[in-house]
């Protein structure tokens, strides 16, 4: 019974000693994370630069991101539909017309402004400036508010110059602004990046079939058709009219329709051997076809898996990107992190009192108590592990900063 009691007195000591030890250790640790956050606090002003940044680049944010994305996509639709119905005669030159350009570039413009001035801070997801710039869809995002200024730069007389026009067709480019808030436009996007090899093949082999079908067309038809002198202008025999296979690049124009089996109708053969050659080069043209479609459909195939991956990788970014903010906000606030506002049950272990049931039974409770212990060890020495890692990768950023 002493030797029994002495045993369990000895458990309950040297437990409590190693609980206080964990214990310190956590606070330590976490008084050290509390120093660092504190001193890697940011601005008032920086903080609010990171804000806007993370409201407008990420419409999952929040809900106020959200209808915010939501809105800026109808402003999109809207200015589309503006553009279009402007050049209609009875439409053209109404001030509503300015009215609604100029509010749909002051939408444009702040969501431009809003996520450059951001995209430089790398500790909260920002790309960098040079990647932002590169990026497709903030370069569609530029190209579709630059025209707005240039040409009210320009002197109003000056309206009907070509220059201008073209100014304003680029417009237009703000359609492509959609594709960042459709799943189907990334894809497509994807598809082509990753579809060079089908266009090079495509690219090949249209070229190729063209000028094989333009040049077996055109000595097709010369059996049908005879010169005019005076006008140096081929003639058809069957009806007088001129010939549309006047040459071989004459005859480009009924190759490529007849290669994306279209068929306008406004040039076709008259002759038994160009109607017969026609109708071969109609089904070798779907052949052709095939093999470049085929190589797309694969490749928009992969690309969604692809999107969807991402999508999950960008999901646990935004949450790391958010929560770096929230604690940037709570470093002055003294309350713990979630990370370590459990560091005081961190080192528990089974202190309950054993029975006196007799030295076996007393040996395999303490084996067992003893696994616990080292479990919660291995767990501990885990977070510590991660929390080092993370410390060498942000002394590393700062560095290369």
């Amino acid at each position: 019974m002493e030797s029994s009691s002495e045993s369990i007195v000895l458990s309950e000591i040297h437990t409590g000693s190693e609980t206080n030890t964990e214990h310190d250790t956590e606070t330590e640790k976490y008084t050290t994370k509390k120093a660092e956050t504190i001193i890697k606090q940011p601005s008032s002003i920086k903080m609010i630069r990171i804000k806007l940044f993370v409201f407008f680049d990420d419409m999952h944010s929040s809900k106020a991101a959200l209808f915010t994305s939501v809105f800026i996509m109808l402003v999109i639709i809207m200015s589309t539909i503006t553009f279009c119905l402007e050049s209609l005669s009875k439409y053209e030159g109404r001030p509503i017309w300015f009215k609604l350009e100029t509010f749909a570039i002051v939408v444009f413009t702040i969501e431009y402004v809003c996520r450059i001035q951001g995209c430089c801070f790398y500790d909260y997801g920002g790309p960098g400036l040079k990647k932002f710039l590169m990026n497709f869809l903030n370069t569609i995002d530029l190209l579709s508010i630059l025209p707005y200024y240039i040409e009210f730069a320009v002197d109003g007389g000056a309206s009907s110059m070509a220059i201008v026009r073209i100014i304003r067709l680029a417009r237009i480019f703000r359609v492509f602004k959609i594709s960042k808030y459709s799943q189907s436009f990334q894809i497509i996007g994807l598809t082509m990046k990753k579809s060079k090899q089908g266009f090079n093949l495509l690219i090949f082999l249209s070229s190729l079939s063209i000028i094989v079908f333009s040049s077996v067309i055109y000595f097709c038809e010369l059996s049908g058709q005879t010169l005019d002198k005076e006008r140096n202008v081929w003639v058809r025999d069957i009806d007088g009219s001129d010939s549309p296979f006047q040459s071989i690049p004459h005859s480009f124009w009924w190759s490529v329709v007849t290669l994306s089996t279209v068929g306008y109708g406004d040039a076709y053969p008259v002759t038994n051997i160009g109607k017969l050659f026609a109708g071969l080069f109609s089904v070798l043209s779907i052949i052709i076809l095939s093999f470049p479609i085929t190589i797309f459909t694969m490749n928009m195939a992969w690309s969604y898996e692809e999107i969807l991956l991402r999508k999950e990788q960008e999901v646990k970014e935004k949450e790391e990107k958010k929560r770096k903010v929230q604690n940037s906000e709570n470093s002055y606030s003294g309350t713990p992190s979630d990370n370590y506002s459990h560091h005081e049950n961190a080192g528990a272990v089974n202190t309950k009192k054993i029975p006196n049931l007799g030295g076996a039974k007393f040996f395999i409770n303490g084996l067992n108590d003893l696994c616990e212990n080292l479990k919660d060890s291995q767990a501990r020495m885990e977070r510590l592990e991660k929390l080092i890692s993370l410390k060498k990768k942000r002394k590393i950023t700062r560095n290369l900063n």
